[in-house]
């Protein structure tokens, strides 16, 4: 699982750009989500159903679609 400031830099460095700004602790307070780091696990749909990812990490999945989109960058691959 990649966390969601992880996917962020991986994105902005992918795009050519900087990471958007983080909100304050007290900004966030309202918004539930913006303070929880969940991550979530394919294990169990894996297990019970059968299914396979169609790709190894979000990085190759999201760099297809980077690059079918015609979307140029520097492609980082942290």
């Amino acid at each position: 699982p990649v966390s969601q400031r992880g996917f962020l830099t991986w994105l902005a460095d992918r795009l050519g750009r900087s990471l958007p700004p983080s909100a304050t602790t007290e900004e966030a307070a309202g918004r539930k989500r913006g303070l929880t780091h969940k991550r979530v696990s394919n294990r169990k749909l894996k297990t019970e159903t059968g299914w396979t990812p169609g790709f190894p990490t979000f990085r190759e999945g999201y760099a297809g679609e980077l690059d079918a989109c015609g979307v140029a960058g520097n492609r980082a691959t942290r």
